[in-house]
């Protein structure tokens, strides 16, 4: 389902109590979406929340949009919210068509991460990076239920916009926007 710029601002001043009892969806800034339009759907697996959104080519995502971006890939820890990257965005579009599954869902593990959570998960054991770039918002943790893991690897290595990590037992994979690398 789509929503037009006015139903967003509602959304929006619903409060983050409305947000977290539904799912979130979202459209274009223009409240249309025509047929060439790219469209982005993901699914946070620890808050149950839903992300759409529809860009038309060329089209940069509008501020209202960026905020509940940023808010959906809050620190599902804490609750804290960082600024993504908003290029994650279109690299995310750009790998669903690669795979030829626009608009397939995506499952979300992890997006940004407080230094706090960072902190907590390292006095845990988990292997996280020091200075993740889940730290500033530039790092996602993937998978999306109906294509091969690999196949999501291959896709996302061939885009070379930023680092691959692949987590075979984990069931996960890593895209980020720092430089271009693969582990």
């Amino acid at each position: 389902m789509f929503y037009s710029r006015r139903q967003i601002l509602s959304l929006a001043a619903v409060g983050t109590a409305g947000m977290l009892a539904s799912p979130l969806a979202l459209a274009t800034a223009r409240g249309h979406v025509g047929p060439r339009a790219r469209r982005l759907r993901l699914f946070n697996l620890h808050t149950h929340e839903a992300f759409e959104c529809a860009l038309e080519p060329g089209e940069m995502p509008a501020r209202e949009l960026l905020k509940t971006f940023d808010f959906f890939m809050r620190d599902h820890y804490c609750g804290r919210v960082g600024n993504m990257d908003p290029s994650l965005i279109e690299h995310m579009m750009t790998l669903t068509e690669a795979l030829e599954a626009p608009g397939e869902m995506i499952h979300v593990i992890s997006a940004y991460r407080a230094p706090a959570t960072n902190r907590m998960l390292q006095e845990r054991g988990k292997k996280v990076a020091q200075h993740s770039l889940h730290l500033t918002g530039q790092a996602i943790d993937i998978r999306m239920p109906d294509v091969a893991l690999r196949d999501i690897r291959d896709a996302a290595l061939d885009l070379r916009v930023g680092g691959v990590g692949y987590y075979r037992k984990s069931n996960f994979l890593h895209f980020d926007t720092g430089r271009i690398r693969r582990w």
